[in-house]
């Protein structure tokens, strides 16, 4: 899984350390700590694997959150995204935040990055991005994304054998 953070800007894929990096490399630090507080975002778009219903639950969950950064949702298969963020490392392979200071995040640090833009979870995302923890955030966000179909198939949907999960049609059980 690719752990780094790119320039989104202008289509440009310029790549910066921000995220892990080897065996001992930590979670990447809070947004306001990274970016200072005269450049922390102010909205932040969040590309999830739309084939994936358990991921598509999370989405809903995510926009269900009271959040202190707007955040957009967008489907990373849409046609939308590869326009806008084609350009971008690791678009498709794994959960991916963009913000709007050009910095991105994928993997275990761009879950904390959405736990960062919610009220409630904004405490638990500089918990999990300290060194000290860092590694739970990994360890936690690893085994999910792993079992993400099982995990759907645990909420009432069809188990899926080609790695890849439809979301159920609106009405259905994660709508």
């Amino acid at each position: 899984m690719p752990h780094q953070a790119s320039h989104a800007r202008s289509g440009a894929a310029e790549t910066r350390g921000r995220g892990e990096s080897g065996a001992g490399g930590h979670a990447p630090a809070p947004v306001e700590t990274v970016c200072g507080p005269s450049t922390s975002p102010t909205r932040i778009v969040v590309l999830y694997d739309d084939r994936c219903a358990f991921c598509v639950r999370c989405a809903e969950w995510l926009a269900s959150e009271p959040a202190l950064v707007a955040v957009e949702l967008l489907p990373c298969g849409s046609e939308r995204a590869r326009l806008r963020f084609g350009e971008v490392p690791g678009l498709g392979d794994d959960l991916l935040v963009v913000a709007d200071t050009g910095d991105a995040w994928s993997g275990p640090a761009a879950f904390v990055v959405c736990l960062w833009a919610l009220a409630r979870w904004r405490p638990y995302a500089f918990l999990l991005a300290a060194p000290e923890l860092a590694w739970l955030s990994r360890r936690f966000f690893t085994q999910v994304a792993r079992r993400r179909h099982w995990l759907a198939s645990m909420m009432g949907h069809a188990p899926c054998h080609d790695g890849a999960c439809l979301a159920p049609a609106p009405g259905g059980p994660y709508r």
